[in-house]
């Protein structure tokens, strides 16, 4: 239950923080708060109800074991691609750049970043596939 909780707490800031960004830009609010000038009024309010009521309609039918299947497969998949992924792509991405600046890359480096990403990625399907199959046959801890 710990864990849950903070998964929760850790979570949902991540995913709201994008729909803070998605709705901002949707509404086209500027970085200090205030609105544009070329914006219709009843377009935001629309946009802004929409939002309301898709969120409490998930809020609605999602129960208990709808968050845990969720929160499992955004841990798993999120996690991996957080740990292994990114570094690695990030690293292939600056080797790439040095290549092109004229500089050699070490190939024991290319092939532990790619062996990161790969890695990662198999990781993150074999963590959502073992999520869902726990879902499905109805074993949770």
């Amino acid at each position: 239950r710990l864990a849950v909780g903070g998964a929760i707490v850790c979570a949902y800031p991540l995913m709201f923080a994008g729909l803070k960004t998605a709705m901002c830009n949707l509404l086209q609010l500027q970085s200090d708060g205030h609105q544009g000038t070329t914006s219709n009024n009843i377009q935001k309010t629309a946009a802004v109800v929409s939002a309301v009521a898709a969120i409490l309609a998930v809020a609605i039918q999602c129960g208990e074991e709808d968050v845990s299947l969720v929160l499992g497969l955004v841990g798993s998949v999120l996690g991996c691609v957080v740990a292994y992924v990114m570094p690695g792509y990030l690293h292939l991405r600056l080797m790439r750049r040095k290549k092109q600046a004229g500089e050699s890359n070490p190939k024991w480096e290319v092939a532990i970043s790619h062996a990161l990403v790969a890695g990662g990625a198999v990781l993150a399907v074999l963590g959502a596939w073992i999520t869902i199959r726990t879902e499905l046959s109805g074993h949770h801890h």
